[in-house]
């Protein structure tokens, strides 16, 4: 009985296409970039200085809970380059700087006007006296701090509005008790 051999095979067929991995692969790369095209070309300046104060009211909200976690008396500081947190410290009876990585400074990356009021209408006397004397103890006029939040859970109410020069802004605020808000800013 005769045996027939197979016939060599061509491999014609193996370089003439590409592969459904390589094709997949091409497929993802080029989705990558075309994702990072649209994230970069739709992040406008008003979007960005929306996600600031997002962050920093996200950063207050935690400083707030951080300070009735720890019993310690927490400040901020904030300028139109950017914003720290500071501690009280109960033996030198001072603003220190928090040595914390969680609350550490944050420089804005672009040029903000911040605007920045405590609301002194939800302020009994005796709440300001206090909050006047906490505020005044740092030597240092840099290190004295605008917001208070206290070990008790009590913050000062506040609005801050962060904004481009000449552009509406976004305003944080906060009541003294709840989260703190983030809301565009009224027109005036």
């Amino acid at each position: 009985m005769p045996t027939s051999t197979p016939a060599p095979r061509s491999d014609r067929g193996a370089s003439a296409g590409f592969t459904l991995v390589e094709v997949l692969v091409v497929l993802v790369i080029i989705a990558m970039v075309a994702g990072l095209l649209v994230v970069t070309v739709s992040d406008n300046p008003q979007r960005r200085l929306q996600r600031e104060a997002a962050d920093l009211a996200a950063l207050l909200n935690f400083a707030s809970d951080e300070a009735v976690l720890r019993g310690v008396e927490l400040g901020l500081i904030i300028d139109d380059h950017g914003y720290r947190f500071v501690y009280l410290d109960p033996e030198k009876k001072r603003w220190l700087g928090l040595p914390d990585a969680s609350l550490k400074g944050h420089a804005f990356k672009e040029p903000y006007e911040v605007s920045f009021s405590l609301d002194g209408e939800h302020l009994d006397s005796k709440t300001q006296e206090r909050i006047k004397k906490l505020s005044e103890r740092s030597e240092d006029e840099q290190q004295r701090p605008m917001l208070l939040l206290l070990s008790n859970g009590e913050s000062v109410p506040f609005t801050l509005t962060l904004r481009y020069p000449g552009s509406p802004g976004v305003t944080l605020r906060g009541d003294g008790v709840n989260p703190v808000t983030v809301q565009p800013e009224q027109e005036s």
